[in-house]
């Protein structure tokens, strides 16, 4: 643990480097300075950084492989101590019964018991970031971290083969709004005209 802490906060110094150079081939996570979504599950305070991924980006979506759509992706969070955080892409949703909950992602879509989501097709990305990972992992002392997303499972190396981005260093706190509904971006939906603005 202590080789890859110090091999990690290396990384980090020259600004993942040695990480963007073995996936420069690999589409782009692009942080367009949206707000950030707050969650407050069980009293506990999660933060939603909404990305775009470069197969949604004008001009760039006819020439950038998509995700594929019988595919589980993750967003997984590296940071500095060499702990990482994933979770499953927001917005999939996973309906399995009995046996059926050991077939693999791509059967379960088969079987109509998946589906992918349609945002993250198009290039949103939302990444849960939780107060509490913050605080396990010191963040505040470094005030960076890198997110990726990968293909069919989680992943705690920034090498491995199913990554499908290159990796993304986000400096935190962010000084931008935090708002408690999703941040908008280009492929989200037209608002209602009757819909109240959020309260500051």
């Amino acid at each position: 643990m202590c080789t890859r802490q110090f091999l990690w906060t290396i990384v980090l110094a020259l600004g993942f480097a040695p990480a963007a150079a073995i996936a420069a081939d690999k589409p782009k996570l692009i942080d367009e300075e949206r707000p950030l979504q707050e969650l407050r599950p069980l009293d506990r305070h999660t933060y939603v950084l909404t990305l775009e991924a470069e197969w949604g980006v004008p001009d760039k979506e006819f020439q950038i492989p998509r995700p594929a759509e019988d595919k589980a992706h993750y967003v997984n969070i590296f940071f500095a101590d060499g702990g990482v955080y994933s979770h499953r892409v927001l917005g999939a949703p996973v309906f399995a019964r009995g046996s059926d909950r050991f077939l693999d992602y791509p059967e379960r879509v088969a079987r109509g018991q998946a589906a992918a989501d349609p945002m993250f097709l198009k290039g949103e990305v939302r990444c849960l970031i939780p107060d509490v990972q913050l605080i396990r992992h010191n963040v505040a002392k470094v005030h960076k971290f890198a997110i990726v997303v990968s293909m069919d499972k989680p992943v705690d190396t920034l090498d491995s083969d199913k990554i499908i981005t290159q990796p993304i260093e986000i400096s935190w706190p962010m000084d931008r709004p935090i708002q408690s509904k999703p941040a908008r971006t280009r492929h989200s939906p037209p608002e209602r005209p009757d819909v109240f603005p959020e309260k500051p």
